[in-house]
């Protein structure tokens, strides 16, 4: 008598695979990454208007935190694929989440835009003076009509103002630094003396931004101690320092001043407000006349080293137009459109000059 034999083999299957380990915590990191970490660097960049630098300081660390979680949310999502050890789905939505969330990074990180005018460069970043309640840099200025505005215009025009007045402010510690490179290089003494000449005006421009941020934004608003800007010198070679000085005087001088000169000139004849318009007047022909001798340091530097003439051209090439909100004409602010008309109108003359 034959044995019984089933007519099918039973073949013992594997447990169902669990989700890699690896890839769950690719996963976790990958939603901190976009989720957290992009939301708080935009709270600080909206809550620490007041304190620039420290905005800048709160969003370089939570995108730094990030980016930490991006980077090892790829690597463990990467590494569970190779191993095949499960948890596919959550391995490759980790890669995606990732992509998504180094885009996110990468637009905040940038969206400050360019500044206008003339910054002051610590390590090679602009920066622009801290402020403070205080008195000391709005006594005595011009004193515009706010009675009949609605607050929340106030409060606009007055945090508008108050980062005009912070970068004006830092723009005279920038010349002070552009009149030490000059010495460094040697140059002629009709730069230096002008050189000053403009940091003066900057001392002036600056009290009167603050003093109409305080007028509009109803409390008196002035400069913060700014001790960043007197860190040492970097150390340069006199090429290094040259190519410097001629690449700052074409983009924060010739270009980043005379744009700054036209956008005021349209302001001044769009605002309705007399004493408005006379600051906008003012600023406008003083940062003509600090765009017209960053031509002429731009001309000196390149006498010195006609080979320069090339990496300022780049330069130029990739600068954009600064983004300054909408427009309030009537008011004297102008928007992002005048800002832009005026950034080509005197970049293409800056080209046209150095073709």
């Amino acid at each position: 008598m034959q044995p019984f034999q089933p007519s099918f083999r039973y073949t013992p299957q594997p447990p169902p695979r669990k989700s890699s380990t690896l890839a769950i915590l690719a996963l976790v990191l990958a939603i901190v990454g976009i989720g957290p970490c992009p939301f708080l660097a935009l709270v600080v960049m909206i809550v620490a208007k007041r304190q620039p630098d420290a905005a800048l300081v709160g969003l370089v660390a939570a995108l730094g935190v990030g980016g930490l979680c991006i980077l090892g949310s790829a690597i463990l999502a990467i590494v569970s694929l190779v191993q095949q050890r499960g948890g596919a789905w959550a391995a490759i939505t980790s890669l995606v989440l990732s992509g998504i969330a180094s885009i996110l990074s990468l637009a905040l990180l940038t969206s400050g835009g360019p500044v206008h005018g003339r910054p002051i460069r610590v390590a090679k970043v602009p920066r622009r003076t801290p402020t403070a309640r205080g008195r000391g840099w709005s006594a005595d200025g011009p004193a515009p009509a706010v009675e009949d505005l609605p607050w929340s215009l106030r409060r606009e025009l007055a945090e508008a103002w108050r980062t005009d007045a912070a970068l004006e402010h830092a723009s005279i510690a920038a010349f002070g630094a552009l009149a030490l490179d000059l010495v460094a290089l040697g140059a002629p003494p009709s730069l230096l003396e002008r050189t000053h000449e403009a940091a003066l005006d900057e001392v002036a421009h600056a009290r009167d931004c603050f003093a109409l941020a305080s007028a509009y934004g109803g409390e008196p608003v002035t400069a913060a101690p700014f001790p960043e800007v007197a860190a040492p010198r970097m150390r340069e070679s006199k090429s290094a320092r040259l190519r410097r000085v001629a690449i700052e005087s074409a983009i924060d001088g010739c270009l980043g001043e005379g744009t700054a000169a036209d956008a005021a000139r349209v302001a001044s004849e769009r605002a309705e407000d007399p004493a408005v318009a006379e600051v906008l007047r003012k600023i406008a022909r003083d940062e003509q006349r600090h765009a017209d001798l960053a031509w002429d340091i731009l001309a000196w530097c390149l006498e010195q080293n006609p080979a320069l003439l090339e990496p300022v051209k780049e330069a130029l090439g990739r600068a954009r137009a600064p983004r300054v909100g909408r427009d309030l004409s009537k008011h004297g602010r102008v928007g992002d459109e005048v800002w832009a008309a005026s950034h080509e109108r005197v970049r293409r003359a800056l080209e046209e000059r150095l073709a």
